[in-house]
């Protein structure tokens, strides 16, 4: 599972950065949505894969 994201961010990253430098607006937008979905998916998976568990704090974690 890690892999596989690890493959897709990795994508993500270098077809938004290559679209990024391409001269046609369309591309230039393209490439930036694609880049933040690269960063937003990068961040989600850098805490932890994890099935059936909270994102944040654990059960019977004190609160802030």
């Amino acid at each position: 599972m890690e892999l596989q994201v690890a493959l897709i961010i990795g994508t993500l990253f270098g077809t938004g950065v290559y679209l990024l430098m391409r001269p046609n607006t369309f591309s230039l937008l393209l490439g930036l949505s694609l880049l933040s979905l690269g960063i937003n998916l990068f961040i989600l998976a850098s805490g932890r894969i994890v099935l059936h568990s909270t994102p944040v704090v654990q059960a019977g974690g004190r609160e802030y």
